[in-house]
């Protein structure tokens, strides 16, 4: 299972980086970090789908930020019914093109 950590308002980046570190057993594939003036998300990824794409936190191409801890059974059927330009073989991106 995947790791999740964030804050919201004005956030501590610093404190950010210890939580995505202390859950860091939760997704050994790897950790990210995403932020702005209000938000910071962090991700520790347990790979099931696109083992070596998909990173977490996952850009959109209009500006949406999405962490995600799951399967989503259908992705290869919204991947072929959706226009969207993908840009990872992962299952989480589908969620962003709905």
């Amino acid at each position: 299972m995947c790791g999740i950590s964030g804050m919201l308002g004005h956030p501590d980046i610093t404190v950010v980086h210890r939580m995505i570190n202390l859950i860091q057993h939760r997704g050994p594939d790897g950790q990210d970090f995403w932020s702005d003036d209000y938000v910071a998300l962090g991700h520790s990824r347990l790979a099931i789908v696109d083992l070596n794409g998909s990173r977490q936190p996952m850009r959109g191409i209009n500006g949406q930020v999405l962490v995600a801890n799951g399967e989503i059974y259908n992705h290869q059927k919204i991947r072929n019914e959706s226009k969207y330009p993908w840009q990872t073989n992962g299952d989480s991106e589908s969620i962003i093109a709905l």
